[in-house]
């Protein structure tokens, strides 16, 4: 089968999943060994747990020699659609990149995956891609034609491997930049909530039509779900009705604070405190006191900081809550803010004045 098959594609190959999804279209409706369905199949499934390439759908005419046009590295397999020329291309990755399995606790990098996800952006952003590709399955290159027909596919291969540092050179870098946090797998809907949130209130004050804005965070939360969440398998589906419900309640709460006098205070980064170095002229005793008096402006700082943290998770809680018309309870925002129910209970007083808004 691999007589005169350039490496490239025998790597591709042993990379596939032992049993991995196929079809004959788009949908992959089968599943079976890879070694009986590898020329029969149109488009076949690429590992979940593990990102071999940085993909990309190009759904125009003549989008094979967009590299070349726009000076980027040659891709590592280049996979041409006969019937319209719309191309799949795939850089291949020296070092894959793993991903969170459910139900697993095999140790990954969420700091590399977002490195990967802003690298596959930038280039996206560059190559003009298809924005909902997340490249979890791909036209097959080892495709057969058969009764005589022409191939489906025409596929080019440069054996070349790339590091994701180099290929970040190359990057559009004018690609919307999110406050990321540590992105949870079973508290996605959050995640995207607070990332998102953050970024609204900093673009608000550009639009002077709720519309406009309103489509504006819609796309900001279609996006951030192609980019950073795609890849998280669950047990269920993240489906684009919860998507845009969290884009509804974002646009209208931001929108109807965007004139308020404190607004500024919601987008702000607390620093830690920022002390002088103590005088090496003071006493011994000095020093000590000086130790003292800071270890306890420290403590205060910390305790109000938390209070702090503790009342901006109730507060986003409630926010989500009220804006979907979700019946608030405590068990409710014990989910969302992952709080203890004790601890909801002394912030009853900020609950109550929430609830009521």
């Amino acid at each position: 089968m691999f007589e005169e098959t350039p490496l490239p594609l025998i790597r591709f190959y042993s990379y596939l999943s032992n049993k991995p999804r196929w079809g004959h279209e788009k949908e992959l409706l089968y599943i079976n060994k890879k070694e009986n369905i590898i020329e029969k199949a149109a488009y076949i499934e690429l590992p979940s747990h593990r990102r071999h390439y940085l993909s990309f759908d190009l759904d125009y005419e003549c989008a094979a020699n967009v590299w070349i046009d726009e000076g980027l590295p040659e891709p590592t397999i280049t996979i041409i659609n006969n019937e319209n020329s719309h191309t799949t291309l795939h850089y291949e990755l020296t070092v894959p990149i793993l991903l969170p399995i459910e139900n697993r606790s095999s140790r990954v990098s969420y700091k590399a995956i977002r490195f990967y996800n802003s690298v596959r952006e930038g280039l996206r952003c560059r190559m003009k891609g298809d924005k909902g590709y997340a490249g979890f399955n791909t036209k097959n290159p080892f495709l057969k034609s058969y009764n005589g027909n022409l191939k489906r596919w025409k596929v080019f291969c440069a054996d070349k491997t790339y590091d994701l540092q180099y290929l970040n050179e190359f990057c559009c870098h004018n690609a919307e930049n999110f406050e990321i946090l540590d992105i949870d797998p079973n508290s996605r809907h959050m995640t995207m909530f607070d990332s998102c949130r953050k970024h609204a209130y900093r673009i608000v004050k550009k639009f002077s039509c709720y519309d406009q804005f309103n489509a504006a965070v819609h796309q900001l939360c279609n996006d951030f779900y192609s980019r950073y969440l795609s890849h998280i398998k669950k047990n269920h589906e993240f489906y684009p009705s919860e998507i845009n419900s969290i884009a509804r309640s974002i646009a209208k709460w931001t929108w109807s604070k965007r004139n308020d006098p404190n607004f500024s205070n919601f987008t702000k980064n607390r620093g830690a405190m920022n002390f002088l170095a103590i005088d090496t002229n003071k006493s011994s005793l000095g020093f000590t006191e000086e130790v003292k008096l800071r270890q306890q402006q420290g403590a205060k700082y910390t305790h109000e900081a938390r209070k702090s943290k503790t009342k901006e998770k109730i507060t986003a809680a409630m926010q989500y809550l009220t804006s979907n018309g979700i019946q608030v309870s405590m068990n409710e925002l014990s989910k969302l803010t992952k709080l203890s129910t004790p601890t909801l209970y002394r912030y009853q007083t900020l609950i109550d004045s929430l609830d009521i808004q």
